[in-house]
This record gives C-alpha cells, sequence and structure tokens, in this order.
C-alpha cells in the first residue's frame, strides 16, 4: 500500500493539487499541513510507514479472546468475554469516528474539490462480530447473535458519509488488508477449533468502507494487493469531474437534503455523493474562519482592517490582548430608517495558540446608526470596533471574520501574535 501511495503522490501533488497527511493510532495527528511540495509529503507518509499501528495490538486482544472462548465451559462466560473485547474496541472506533469526523469538519471552509484518501484495515461494521460467530459455533442455538446487535457500529460510520457530505468532501477507502489468508489459520492460533468465519470477518471490516465511498461519490477498493489502477482512477478525479449546481426557492437553514443524479445514455455509470447539507450564511462564514486558521483567505471586499494592541496579564494564566477592526463606512450596507442611516455587521473571533489548541468561535453583532445629516461625511471615514480577546502567553494566531448584516459581503483577516511574559523594556534616562 504505501509503495504505491507515494507512486500516486509523486504524480499527484504539485501546482494544482495539494495534499495534507493525517494519522489516527489512539491520537489525532497532522503529519503535514497541505502543500503543494510533494517531497514534504512523502516525507510525512515515510515517517507514517516506519511507525508501529495499533493493528498488532488489536491482533493479539482478539486472538487471547478466542482463546478463552474456546476454553469456556458455558455460554455465559463465552459472552462476557466477547462483550468485554467488543466494549473495548467499541470505545477505541468511537474516537477513530470522532477524529476522522473532526479531519472531515476542518475542511468546511476550505474551496475546491476536496479527497480524502482513507488507508486503512476496514472498520468493523459490528465490533466483535467475529467473536460472537465463534460462540455460535461452540454453542449452536444460543442467543449469541442478538448480543452482537449491541455493538453495531453503522450509525455511527453514517455520522463520517454525513459530514464528508456536508463539508463537500468525497471519501476514497483503500483496504490495506488486501488479498489476505485467514489470519486465524496459524500455528499459534491452531489450538482454537471455533474459528470465526473469514467471510464474515472480511465482510464486516470492508462493508463501512463501500458505504462510506458510495455515499460520498467515491470508490472503495477491496480484496485486491494493488492499488494502482485504484489510485489512478483516483488521479483522474482532479481533472476530469462535472460540476453540477441549483439554486433552492427557500433561504438556506442547514438543512440535508438526499441527491440522486442519473445517466441516460447506456454504458455510463455516474459517481456522486448521495446527499448534501444546505448551509445557511452564518454556518459557512464561521466554518471559513475556523478553516483559515489553517488555510489563510485573503478576500476582502469591505477593506477592512485589523490591529493588535499591548496585552497585558488578566490572571496567573491568561493575558488580554487588544483587538481593533477598522471598516470603511462606505463599504457597509447601511439603509435609511427616519433620520438615520442604519445597519449592522457580525463579528466571528477564533485563536489558535503555539500548540495547537484552539478557541471556542465567538460572534458578536454590532449596529450601526448614523444621523442622515452626517451621513455623506460618515462614508469618508472608518467604523472602529474594539474588542478584548482572553489568549495565552506564546505565539497565537487570530483569524477573523467580519460579515455586513445587509449585503452579506465578508472579509477574513488573520494575523499571527505573540504574547510575551517577560515585562516589556523601559527607556532610561539620565
Amino acid at each position: 500500500m504505501f509503495k504505491r501511495l507515494k507512486e500516486f503522490l509523486s504524480t499527484t501533488v504539485g501546482p494544482q493539487a495539494e495534499a495534507m497527511v493525517v494519522t489516527y493510532n489512539r491520537s489525532l495527528k497532522v503529519k503535514r499541513r497541505f502543500t503543494s511540495e510533494k517531497g514534504d509529503v512523502l516525507a510525512a507518509v515515510e515517517q507514517t510507514e516506519m511507525e508501529t499501528g495499533g493493528g498488532t495490538t488489536l491482533a493479539g486482544e482478539r486472538r487471547d479472546a478466542l482463546s478463552r472462548i474456546n476454553e469456556a465451559r458455558s455460554q455465559e462466560e463465552a459472552i462476557r468475554t466477547a462483550r468485554s473485547y467488543a466494549q473495548s474496541l467499541r470505545n477505541d472506533l468511537q474516537f477513530a469516528v470522532d477524529a476522522l469526523k473532526t479531519t472531515l469538519n476542518g475542511l468546511a471552509g476550505v474551496e475546491g474539490r476536496k479527497i480524502f484518501v482513507y488507508v486503512s484495515e476496514g472498520l468493523p461494521a459490528s465490533a466483535g462480530a467475529e467473536l460472537f460467530d465463534a460462540i455460535r459455533q461452540k454453542f449452536p442455538g444460543g442467543y449469541g447473535s442478538l448480543e452482537s446487535l449491541d455493538f453495531d457500529m453503522n450509525s455511527r460510520y453514517a455520522t463520517i458519509a454525513q459530514a464528508a457530505n456536508s463539508n463537500g468532501v468525497t471519501i476514497w477507502a483503500l483496504d490495506a488488508s488486501g488479498l489476505a489468508a485467514d489470519d486465524l489459520v496459524s500455528a499459534e492460533n491452531r489450538y482454537i477449533e471455533n474459528r470465526p468465519s473469514s467471510f464474515l470477518m472480511r465482510q464486516n471490516t470492508q462493508a463501512p468502507l463501500l458505504m462510506l465511498a458510495e455515499q460520498t461519490g467515491g470508490m472503495a477498493a477491496v480484496n485486491t494487493n494493488d492499488w494502482k489502477d485504484s489510485l489512478n482512477e483516483l488521479a483522474k478525479d482532479f481533472s476530469n469531474f462535472y460540476s453540477i449546481g441549483y439554486r433552492t426557492t427557500r433561504a438556506a437553514a442547514d438543512r440535508p437534503h438526499s441527491v440522486e443524479v442519473r445517466v441516460k445514455k447506456k454504458g455510463l455509470r455516474v459517481r456522486a455523493r448521495k446527499g448534501l447539507l444546505e448551509k445557511s450564511t452564518e454556518t459557512r462564514t464561521a466554518e471559513a474562519v475556523v478553516a483559515s486558521l489553517f488555510y489563510p483567505r485573503n478576500e476582502n471586499p469591505l477593506g477592512a482592517s485589523l490591529t493588535v494592541g499591548e496585552p497585558r496579564p488578566y490572571d496567573q494564566e491568561n493575558y488580554l490582548l487588544p483587538v481593533r477592526i477598522a471598516i470603511p463606512v462606505g463599504k457597509l450596507g447601511l439603509v435609511p430608517s427616519g433620520d438615520r442611516y442604519e445597519g449592522q455587521f457580525f463579528i466571528y473571533f477564533v485563536v489558535l495558540d503555539a500548540v495547537g489548541k484552539q478557541s471556542d468561535l465567538q460572534v458578536q453583532r454590532q449596529a450601526v446608526s448614523v444621523p442622515a445629516a452626517d451621513f455623506a461625511g460618515a462614508q469618508k471615514k472608518d467604523y472602529y470596533y474594539d474588542v478584548q480577546l482572553l489568549v495565552v502567553p506564546g505565539g497565537q494566531k487570530l483569524a477573523v471574520a467580519l460579515r455586513d448584516g445587509v449585503s452579506n459581503l465578508t472579509s477574513y483577516l488573520q494575523k499571527n501574535v505573540f504574547v510575551s511574559v517577560l515585562p516589556k523594556e523601559t527607556k532610561k534616562t539620565g
């Protein structure tokens, strides 16, 4: 898998396509943020190739659980073993699901065609299904099959597809286990009499991959030891595709919609996402300002500017950072109301510190009112908005969005700030 993946990246990453490398092994790590430098991307992949994933530990825990089930003297004892293993696996899978959704949601405000290549050894549709299958073999006619229903993960995987479709991301799922033989048929497992079905195990881990790809308009490569064709097909997706749009008659209100795309000509097939989330202006702006922490945006139709003052201590751990935003009054959508011109704008703030900790997004509304008699003169002036943000010492990245309440024009601003714990030097006078 790594060999084919590096070949694919070598020919794909460049001026027309950036790549980002993210891994999950009990925790989410961004190995390389988006870049068009293929050397940096390949280095991150090679570093990942040298690491040991959690699959070895999982295989050992499953083997031990199967051994205990094989030696169990009652169905109840065997089920306790299976449930313990399945509960632990389900917890780990939930963290993996959350990590996948975090990655997908982080791409919400990023523009352009977005493809998420998910490389794994599958996602169990039902945690511990193979253990309950072994119990059914050892204790025929029992209720082990009902127990496995408690560990079904499909509804959680559906939320991954929903997050991908909401954020315009297509998932390509690559099953790195390939055409592996039954891993339970080995010298160390020869004493296990009631082995789970190899077909069931593979079906259990591959079905979610197929679902994620189908629902988001991608493809899943399973049951193969050579992923070249799949990756070649993926490379075509960067340049060969149709973009279809439509306009709704209602205002967007964060509603999910199902989508079906059909082709009339026989012999053609279409891949398209099965759903989308029609997002409100507020949601799109909030997502875009958070994404601008990592993927800077320079749209500034309102001509706004951002300045920061000297931070001052707030308590033992935090500082107050004065921030001023200047907006030309002439750029704001002000409408006549009696003897005044009135309008409003919304400010979105989010801060990222040096260790990658992100603050909660803050949204504030500011009303603007100008006497009609002063309106002509005010058009040539700036409107100032001042706020103090609570930050920690060290390097900070501040991302701000300013959205006009009438025109919905939105400006995005980012600024790097360093908050020092050292007192500011004062000049001595003789």
